[in-house]
């Protein structure tokens, strides 16, 4: 191990709909959300790519998150 390991950082977007967002809102809102959520981790990743301080960029599925066989992406 190194005496003075890398500083890491773990940045997680995760919302869940309620029940009744899911029961009124239907698929618009659903593909509205996911829309959203990869236009922001895009532009996320955008700024941080371009930041000398940052060596290494990995983005995790969250249904595989640290499980056998996980393969982190490069981009979002």
């Amino acid at each position: 191990m190194e005496a003075t390991p890398p500083r890491q950082w773990l940045i997680t977007n995760d919302c869940e709909f309620g029940f009744f967002k899911r029961l009124f809102g239907g698929k618009a809102l659903l593909e509205k959300r996911n829309q959203f959520l990869q236009d922001f981790c895009q532009t996320l990743h955008q700024i941080v790519s371009r930041d000398d301080r940052f060596s290494h960029i990995a983005w995790y599925n969250k249904q595989t998150f640290d499980r056998p066989g996980d393969q982190p992406s490069s981009c979002p």
